[in-house]
């Protein structure tokens, strides 16, 4: 093997050593906690207490879910994103199950958006919620 060929090789495989530093930088940055000025007032605490849930489709990125499980505790706000993990349809809180519902294939997710009945496999995917007086603000 002659000298350059050598060197060829050593770049290369200096090249590919660092490519995993290069892949973990990128994953890291979409793991981050959310700043407060990711978080958007979508509502208030009394607009959800009077209906229990509020669906917001203006003004953010995608649809918000608000719920308010428990009546009583007003401190306890759900949001999700209510497109179905199955078809793209949009789920509905159903207080007497406590759980979202699909209307077009009777899919179920608990509180937390994880599947409780299929057709579905994914669950629906969460935002942090923060109750600031009565102002619901939501990183969206």
């Amino acid at each position: 093997m002659d000298r350059r060929t050598f060197l060829n090789w050593v770049g290369v495989g200096c090249l590919a050593s660092s490519f995993p530093v290069v892949l973990a930088t990128f994953s890291l940055k979409d793991q981050q906690p959310a700043n407060a000025a990711d978080y958007k007032q979508l509502a208030t605490v009394s607009q959800l207490k009077s209906s229990g849930k509020i669906l917001i489709k203006s003004g953010v990125p995608t649809p918000v879910l608000l719920v308010l499980p428990n009546p009583q505790n007003a401190t306890n706000v759900i949001a999700v994103n209510p497109t179905c993990t199955h078809q793209g349809c949009t789920v509905d809180w159903n207080s007497s199950q406590s759980s979202f519902v699909c209307p077009c294939h009777n899919s179920r997710f608990d509180q937390g958006g994880d599947v409780v009945r299929g057709p579905a496999t994914a669950p629906l995917n969460t935002y942090d919620v923060k109750i600031d007086g009565d102002l619901i603000l939501v990183a969206v």
